[in-house]
């Protein structure tokens, strides 16, 4: 037990994580209306679940082989569709919920993240090849058969407690398995879906298998026009004056104004057009026909001091 892969806050073993599970997804009647829909006479058994760990869940199935059966061997995807929801249980894993009505918000809802995401592969043309490539990643902890027989699933375990982060952790699993040719039905990215029963004699099972953690970002290469590079004084400087000038801010502290001119009349000729144009943004700017040079009290422009 000890080398086993364990999650969540409490460091659970996985196949020891709560699921929340459903006796029906919705109740046979007109149009087999989902629970939610069927009015106040069913709000009392909306609220009510049974909490099984996930590995009693799995085995659930084995006591529904004669409906699974008959799903499976059936042609119509609706009709397949509908006997799901009308006669198997149904089970939240990836976290732990208060209820299963709609309408309520998920912050309201949830009531523990399991750090686990379930993958769907829906009609593959080998599930057991498919099973067999799928299990040599490391971050399966199950792999198992769909209601149908004709997809997969499979339950990873994933590095945050945060249910918030369950979508960012299935893109990124979704793109890693895209790589190598599965896509994920993008339904999975719902913490809080519901994964029916299903049953599989030959499951492919890894108790001491990785977590799955977020891939490092790659550095987003910037455009030609904004790469690091040597610049010349004289074109840094425009870069500068002519980025102030759009934005129009006002050098009207006669402190900043001060320093700033000092700066730049190291810069001679160019540092004085340069502090000229700086100072125009200014409304209390004022140039004088006969400042060809700097006041040779302070390397600044001769303009109307700002009030200290």
């Amino acid at each position: 037990m000890a080398n086993l892969t364990k999650i969540g806050p409490d460091s659970r073993p996985i196949g020891e994580t709560p699921v929340c599970v459903f006796h029906r997804a919705t109740i046979p009647g007109k149009n087999d209306e989902p629970i939610e829909r069927r009015g106040k006479g069913y709000l009392r058994d909306a609220n009510q679940m049974q909490i099984l760990t996930l590995a009693e869940f799995l085995q659930l199935g084995t006591e529904y082989r004669d409906e699974i059966g008959v799903i499976r061997s059936t042609a119509d995807k609706a009709e397949r569709s509908r006997l799901k929801k009308t006669t198997l249980p149904a089970g939240c894993i990836s976290c732990k919920v208060k209820t299963r009505l709609a309408g309520i918000r998920k912050e309201d809802k949830i009531l523990q993240y399991n750090s686990l995401i379930v993958l769907d592969f829906d009609n593959l043309e080998d599930v057991e090849a498919a099973k067999q490539d799928l299990a040599q990643l490391s971050f399966f902890w199950y792999i198992g058969l769909s209601v149908s027989g004709k997809g997969l699933f499979g339950i990873v375990p994933v590095a945050t407690t945060d249910w918030r982060e369950h979508k960012h952790y299935f893109e990124a699993l979704s793109r890693e398995l895209a790589d190598i040719g599965y896509t994920v039905d993008a339904a999975c990215s719902d913490e809080t879906r519901l994964r029916f029963i299903s049953i599989d004699d030959h499951p492919y099972r890894n108790d001491r298998c990785d977590i799955y953690e977020l891939p490092d970002e790659p550095e987003e290469e910037l455009p030609e026009e904004f790469r690091p590079r040597d610049i010349p004084d004289d074109e840094r400087l425009e870069m500068y004056v002519s980025l102030w000038e759009q934005k129009r801010i006002p050098l009207d502290d006669y402190e900043e104004w001060l320093t700033i001119g000092m700066a730049l009349s190291s810069l001679g000729e160019t540092g004085r057009a340069a502090f000229h144009r700086l100072s125009a943004c200014s409304k209390k700017y004022l140039p004088l026909p006969s400042a060809g040079r700097y006041p040779r009290q302070h390397p600044a422009l001769r303009m109307h001091p700002v009030p200290r």
